[in-house]
């Protein structure tokens, strides 16, 4: 997105030259940016979070925020980036096209009187735990296995020393691996291997590999550094991503289905027309092919052929009673279309019960799942392990289905539209969808 806008803002007025930023970029790419910034010899910059950190950029005046960040406390972080020398400021709030934020416009308190988010975060997933432990021992010795209080490290500690990633010495365990892990540190792991863009014989860029199937599959348009570059083959083998440069006026958008099988259901609320889990489950996503888009249009989508990325997460699922069909059918509702259109309803406001980016979760529906054949709607962490989204919304549900069940029934469109129960990332095209079936059904739900 922040190439994107760079990319629209330069060509609506080229004599005002306007840079992005973000991790990708190398550092001394960034450094440059941010000296031409606190210089005044650009007069923007379209960014990512990447700029908030460490760096002294008080002399900023507007800031446009493209989109909800996910919480409350990271949209006032952001605004609070203009201004921070007394000076005169102002701060524009563009939403995307989505449920989500057409809700918020509608509920402006939501954004200017409520009190900061509780972070979601779970201490019990050893990736992140991993990761935390490589950057603490990067920047002070630690006198035991013993890393965090309350948090098992031990067997953690012991794995890392065995891979050389840590060291015992006499001043205490340090890491002992080779670039700086908070800049390899992946927090999410899905899938992790690293993926390098390359461009006649040099490294463009590197990413893992779960982002390489979304941004460096084959006929990707990846963008850097305002240049476009179309991906002409991925190797997985190779552990690359080979490009040219060309100028194009379209860029891409990866489409995927997903999988879902329950590993263990740790706990359960009985209502009274459907059930409620949470647990643990095994996710496969399959990258099935990417839609061409201009200006948000979709003009046409081809076919990937990719092997489907496995992890194992968290995450809550409604098991609904066949009454709910009965019911639905009895009124000339398409069953199918209102389950769809429900799980896109309560996947888009999640986040803003649970305090997490759209990106962070995923979603399935199933009309009839397992040996039981009941209809089923899971909601997923996108982390390997899961970092405690889905117990947050297994908690909040009843916050959530009421919030949705309002959004949906609220929405001026006729029959569906990406302010209530479209979604851009459906990987069935939005098909089934029954808007009205779903209001009806979220309110049978609820008794």
């Amino acid at each position: 997105m922040a190439e994107l806008i760079r990319k629209w803002a330069n060509m609506q007025d080229p004599s005002i030259k306007i840079l992005s930023y973000r991790a990708g970029y190398s550092p001394a790419d960034r450094r440059e940016i941010e000296q031409k910034l606190k210089k005044g010899e650009i007069k923007g910059v379209v960014s990512t979070e990447a700029l908030e950190l460490g760096i002294d950029i008080g002399q900023l005046d507007v800031i446009i925020l493209s989109g909800y960040p996910g919480s409350i406390s990271s949209f006032w972080q952001m605004a609070g980036r203009a201004g921070r020398k007394m000076q005169e400021s102002a701060v524009f709030f563009m939403p995307h096209e989505d449920a989500l934020q057409k809700y918020l416009l509608k509920n402006p308190k939501i954004l200017t009187d409520m009190n900061f988010e509780s972070a979601v975060v779970s201490t019990e997933n050893i990736n992140i735990n991993t990761g935390h432990i490589l950057c603490s021992l990067s920047e002070a010795p630690a006198p035991s296995k013993k890393i965090f209080d309350g948090i098992e490290t031990e067997k953690i500690m012991d794995t890392l020393i065995k891979k050389g990633l840590v060291a015992e010495t006499p001043r205490g365990y340090i890491y002992s691996g080779g670039a700086r892990p908070q800049e390899v540190v992946s927090l999410d792991n899905i899938e992790s291997g690293e993926i390098k863009i390359k461009v006649n014989g040099k490294i463009l860029e590197t990413m893992d590999k779960a982002r390489a199937f979304r941004e460096a599959h084959e006929g990707a348009v990846h963008l850097h550094n305002g240049k476009s570059y179309v991906i002409s083959r991925l190797s997985l083998e190779e552990g690359a991503a080979y490009a040219f440069e060309d100028k194009v006026d379209y860029y891409t958008q990866a489409v995927k289905k997903e999988d879902v099988k329950i590993i263990e259901t740790k706990e359960t609320k009985k209502f009274g027309r459907f059930t409620l889990n949470f647990g643990g489950v095994l996710v496969k996503e399959m990258y099935h092919a990417y839609r061409i888009k201009k200006s948000g249009i979709v003009v046409a989508q081809k076919d990937l052929a990719l092997p489907p990325l496995k992890f194992n997460t968290e995450a809550v699922w409604l098991e609904i009673k066949p009454t709910a069909q009965e019911k639905l059918e009895s009124e000339n509702l398409d069953f199918d279309g209102a389950l769809h259109a429900a799980e896109h309803g309560l996947i888009a406001l999640s986040p803003l019960i649970a305090m997490c980016d759209t990106n962070d979760l995923g979603g399935y529906s199933y009309p009839s799942f397992g040996d039981e054949g009941a209809p089923v709607i899971f909601i997923y962490d996108a982390y390997e392990g899961g970092i405690g989204i889905s117990k947050t919304l297994f908690n909040r549900f009843s916050r959530l289905a009421s919030a949705t069940t309002e959004l949906i029934e609220k929405c001026g469109c006729e029959s569906g539209c990406p302010s209530c129960v479209y979604s851009a990332r459906c990987g069935n095209n939005n098909n089934p969808i029954d808007k009205a079936g779903s209001v009806v059904l979220l309110k049978y739900l609820a008794g």
